[in-house]
Order: structure tokens, then C-alpha cells, then sequence
């Protein structure tokens, strides 16, 4: 680590001592209000309001052996910076984030690379949060932070299975897996020490070195591996054509409600194409789109999920 890295570190360290009794009673008076109003951990949330810009992760500091050579890094981000709220209680239970870009209306484009159905989108002029995004928010946090809300949670098994089954002989897929199935077996291992020690010496610690570099080359996978996907996605992302499509909504969105109306908005593209070049049918000029919002508030389904 390089002295301006400690000095960075040892700053930080300085400022939390400079604050530690006025956190610590913090804490204290928060653990009395637990205790006055019997809050369960489940009713005990978290949220927060971040901004970051797209593409580019955290701080990062690089140390090479020429420190005087280069002082710059290429990005590949975009420079576009996003407002996200996000929650989270106790108990470990997470809010689907609400993004806030900058921008009037929803746009086709936004949607390409978000999965999740549930994520709720708002767009701001400033790209900020506002009175009315506020309030939409809360709305979406009293949604899915009532009881039955998540669905059960269970840890995965653990154990290894004894019997010849297709699970028992499957290897681990990932590094965190594997590091469970070591533990067990070096749990076991201690257990006959002495047995496996007197028929071979030192043949646990052998086979305890063997798991320590089998649990090393399995996160040096996962990191080759989250690598690959994130090259792959950059690239996928830069060879995909970008759309300033509309959708046709506007206010706070569900990823799931705008993907219904870009679809419905596609088939009536696909209709008109069939129409006019398979059937014949002459099709009306279309009218410039306007750059008003259509409509307001949330979109209802007309199945009453939400």
C-alpha cells in the first residue's frame, strides 16, 4: 500500500474516533426505543438516497510500479449520473430500488437492461428526487414491506448427502459453496486427526492445504467469470442500436408495466407493417409525438396486482 493510501486510511480512522461517543450513545438511545416499543427486526427498515454514475463502480485506487508515468484510467462509463433509492430491514430484507434518471419521459432504452420486474422507475428533469417522487416511494416502501410481502427465505442445505444421488456427486458450482462443503470436511478431518496422523504423518494437514488451494482457484474462477460477463454485457450493450422510443406514461413506472407497454406498443408496429405491405391497407399519417406526459401516477394493470 502506498503512504498516500495509509494516509487516506488512518484519516478515516481519525474522524471515527473523533465522533465514536456520539455514535455510541446513538446507538444506546436506539436500543432503549427498541426496547420501549417492542420494534421486531422486521419492522426495523433502512433507506437511503445515493446517486453514482453509469458504468463506473466506487473510488478505486491503482498502484502500479511507475506511479509517474500516467495519472489517468479509461472509463468506459458514460458520464450519465442516477438517483437510486434503496431499503432494507433488520432481518437482512431488501425494497426493490427506485431509479430516478434525468429526464421528462420513459424511454424504450431504459428498460433493455433491467430484469427485475419490481424495480420502479421515475425520471426527474434533475435526475433528483422530488416532493411527488417522494411520495410515490413511500407508497411502493408500504407496498412491499407489509407482512407476506417476501417470499419464505431458508438457507440451503449444507449438509453433504451420503446416499449415490445425482446431488451428492455434483461438484460445487461457486466458490461460496465449495467453502461450506471444506468446512464440513475439515470439521470431520479434526475430528480423526490422530487416526489419519498415525497411518500417515501429516496427511491432514496435507489435505487441509489441498482444500485451502481448491478454495483459492475456485474465487480466482468467480472473479475470471464475473470479468467475462461484465465484458460481455459492455459489449452486448455497445452493439445493441439505441432507441429514443417513448413510453407512453409517465410519473413513477414498474419495470413490469413498461415493458407491457413497449410490447403492446411493438405489435401495433408489427400490425401496421403486416397491414399496409401484406394486406395493403393504406395507414393514416402519423401525428409528431408529443413531448408531454400522456397520462399520471402509477400504471394499473387491469389484473389488480398492483
Amino acid at each position: 500500500m502506498t503512504p498516500k493510501l495509509y494516509k487516506e486510511e488512518e484519516e478515516l480512522i481519525a474522524k471515527a474516533l473523533k465522533h465514536y461517543g456520539e455514535v455510541e450513545c446513538w446507538f444506546i438511545d436506539l436500543e432503549l426505543a427498541i426496547q420501549q416499543y417492542k420494534i421486531r427486526p422486521q419492522n426495523l427498515w433502512n433507506f437511503d438516497e445515493t446517486g453514482f454514475i453509469v458504468g463506473q463502480g466506487k473510488d478505486e485506487a491503482v498502484v502500479t510500479a511507475y506511479p509517474k508515468t500516467s495519472k489517468r484510467v479509461s472509463s468506459l462509463s458514460s458520464r450519465e449520473s442516477i438517483t437510486v433509492i434503496e431499503g432494507i430491514n433488520a432481518e437482512g430484507k431488501i425494497i426493490p430500488p427506485l431509479l430516478i434518471p434525468k429526464g421528462k419521459v420513459h424511454l424504450e432504452e431504459w428498460y433493455r437492461h433491467i430484469k427485475d420486474d419490481d424495480w420502479l422507475v421515475a425520471p426527474a428533469l434533475n435526475g433528483f428526487i422530488t416532493d411527488k417522487i417522494a411520495f410515490k416511494w413511500l407508497q411502493h416502501f408500504d407496498h412491499f414491506s407489509r407482512p407476506g410481502a417476501f417470499p419464505d427465505w431458508r438457507e440451503a442445505d449444507d449438509t453433504i448427502p451420503s446416499s449415490p444421488t445425482t446431488k451428492s456427486i455434483s461438484p460445487p458450482s461457486t466458490a461460496v459453496k465449495l467453502r461450506r462443503y471444506v468446512n464440513k470436511i475439515e470439521k470431520s478431518i479434526d475430528s480423526i486427526k490422530d487416526i489419519l496422523d498415525e497411518v500417515s504423518p501429516g496427511l491432514s494437514r496435507r489435505i487441509k492445504v489441498v482444500n485451502q488451494g481448491s478454495l483459492t482457484l475456485a474465487k480466482l474462477g468467480d472473479l475470471h467469470r464475473e470479468s467475462f460477463a461484465k465484458v460481455r454485457d459492455i459489449a452486448t450493450r455497445k452493439n445493441q442500436k439505441t432507441t429514443k422510443r417513448q413510453v407512453k406514461a409517465s410519473g413513477a413506472l414498474y419495470v413490469k408495466d413498461a415493458n407491457r407497454l413497449i410490447k403492446r406498443h411493438h405489435d401495433g408496429d408489427l400490425l401496421k407493417i403486416y397491414k399496409s405491405h401484406v394486406v395493403g391497407v393504406p395507414q393514416p399519417m402519423e401525428e409528431v409525438a408529443s413531448t408531454e406526459p400522456q397520462n399520471s401516477g402509477f400504471f394499473f394493470d387491469t389484473q389488480g396486482d398492483r
